[in-house]
This record gives C-alpha cells, structure tokens and sequence, in this order.
C-alpha cells in the first residue's frame, strides 16, 4: 500500500508505537551508549592546528608539521585532509588570508604590510591569492566592507 505526505508520517507513528509495546524486541544499546571512539590522531591534529594559528605567518613546513603529529608526511596529509576537508597547504593559506582580511577590516596598515605580516613574502603571489578566496582585490575588500 503506498502512502504519500501525512499519511506516511502517521503510518510510521503507528509502527513505532507498535513496535514500542513488544515485548520480544530488545534494545541493541544502553542509554550511555556512544558510538564515537577516541581517536588518535585527530588530537594530534588538533595540536598541529594550534601551531598553525600560533605560528601562521612563520615558514611552516608539511614535513615539520607531520612531525610535531609523530605521523608520516602522506598519513599527516591523509588525516588532515579526512578531518578537515582539504590539504595543509590550503588550511595554511586560509589561515593567513583570514589575518589579512582582519587586518584589512581593524586596521588602517598598507596591504603590503599585512600581507608581509602575515607570511606573504610575494605582493603578486598574495593578491592572486587573495582575489581568488574572496573574489575582490584586497583594496576593493577594504573598500567594500568599511560601507
């Protein structure tokens, strides 16, 4: 019997209903049950994060970094990029343009000044960077966001 919209709602209460008055079924887990498990690697992770925010605008380096994570440089880039959805290179990237774009918005520093500062050390290289991620020049973000 196909059912559609509130019926199948209906239909689905009734049957959990139902199904909460058997007496043959039997929970498959407790109330404190918690399916996630410590994981690892991802507080060596969270470490390495940390390092990256504190120390952003230095010469960080993939094999350091998988070092301070006791991890080889391909399983660092494994678990990096399965938690956090992208490479360590880009998680860098993002890290610094988002000083930048702070900088821009807080403070009255040339953009040169915050792009040295916050680990550009190619002008050219930031702004191409920089349009890419936010789709305006870094003038036009100041501009734009000061409104």
């Amino acid at each position: 019997m196909a059912s559609s919209g509130m019926m199948r709602i209906i239909e689905l209460l009734r049957f959990l209903t139902w199904l909460e008055k058997v007496e043959a079924c039997k929970e498959l887990a407790s109330e404190g049950y918690d399916p996630k498990f410590p994981d690892r690697h991802f507080s060596r992770l969270e470490q390495t994060l940390a390092t990256i925010h504190e120390h952003s605008a230095s010469n960080l380096t993939i094999p350091d970094l998988a070092e301070q994570a006791n991890m080889s440089v391909s399983a660092f880039h494994r678990h990096f990029r399965h938690y956090l959805g992208c490479t360590p290179g880009d998680y860098i990237l993002d890290v610094r343009l988002a000083v930048v774009a702070r900088g821009l918005l807080e403070t009255d520093e040339t953009i040169a000044q915050l792009a040295f500062a916050a680990g550009f050390n190619n002008l050219s290289n930031f702004n191409r960077r920089f349009q890419k991620r936010f789709r305006c020049t870094p003038r036009q973000y100041r501009l734009n966001r000061t409104l």
